[in-house]
């Protein structure tokens, strides 16, 4: 595939733009689908049929890769921090001033020695939450049922009824807005 096509930005409907642009604030697909004027009953189901689709799955890589050239985010640069955070805390590395220079602390027996003092949690989840919002770790989980077969679900025939009538309707008024567009 040539440079140009993977650049060019995926048909959308103006709402699942607007889906895109939510969805890469927080990457919650309810939470974007709502926003984006989705109906708030369905928008559960909603967030996750539009993130099925090839053309919102391209569109939100393109906007993780702009967000990550604009803030100059690299895979090289959060496993740099990461290897910094590690040796930190490993006190490999003491920690400085702003003039550069390393913090001195008193000893048990009095004597001057550089500080390893340093708050790994803190740094390790912005980093995890900056790696995570550019694609690089993304989530995956699978769901299984007993033995590693098909989740069974029970349901009474009423719930069958209401879940297939809830699922039509969202899909009828999804069909129906990408229509009018």
């Amino acid at each position: 595939m040539s440079k140009k096509a993977q650049e060019t930005p995926p048909k959308l409907t103006p709402k699942q733009q607007r889906f895109v642009q939510e969805y890469l604030i927080d990457l919650n697909a309810s939470q974007a689908a709502a926003r984006a004027g989705y109906s708030k009953k369905t928008s559960d189901q909603l967030g996750y049929q539009l993130l099925q689709k090839a053309s919102v799955q391209a569109a939100i890589q393109q906007g993780q890769k702009k967000a990550a050239e604009k803030a100059e985010l690299s895979v090289d640069w959060v496993v740099g921090r990461l290897r910094t955070v590690a040796e930190r805390c490993m006190q490999n590395e003491p920690v400085l001033d702003r003039k550069g220079e390393p913090v001195l602390v008193e000893t048990p027996t009095g004597a001057l020695a550089p500080a390893y003092v340093f708050q790994a949690n803190a740094a390790n989840r912005s980093l995890e939450l900056l790696g995570k919002h550019v694609g690089m770790f993304p989530d995956r989980v699978e769901h299984t049922g007993k033995d590693g077969g098909p989740i069974e679900v029970e349901m009474s025939d009423m719930e069958v009824v209401r879940w297939m009538a809830a699922m039509f309707d969202a899909s009828y008024l999804e069909l129906q807005e990408e229509t009018e567009h």
